[in-house]
């Protein structure tokens, strides 16, 4: 990225992660399922808060990391269960 000034700011964007969010907008399960094996799992967190402002709740319980998103999410999706494991660790 480059700011008005013409400082360099150096970002790393994922192919897989930009390819994973398009299947997830066009309602594509099989191919974000391809891309997903491809994601590496420091990206996790940033993508369950994408599933979840997308509405894919669900998938973003299965994959953060973060307990207290976690448990947000089981809240969130009715499963008590899970909900009161991860508030008894």
């Amino acid at each position: 990225m480059v700011d008005k000034n013409f400082n360099v700011y150096p970002y790393q964007l994922l192919l897989s992660m930009v390819n994973f969010q398009s299947a997830i907008l066009n309602e594509d399960p099989h191919g974000a399922d391809l891309y997903f094996k491809d994601i590496p799992k420091e990206q996790y967190q940033k993508l369950a808060k994408f599933l979840e402002a997308n509405d894919r709740k669900d998938m973003a319980f299965q994959i953060t990391p973060d307990q207290d998103h976690k448990f947000d999410l089981a809240i969130a999706l009715s499963k008590t269960d899970e909900a009161f494991e991860i508030a008894e660790q």
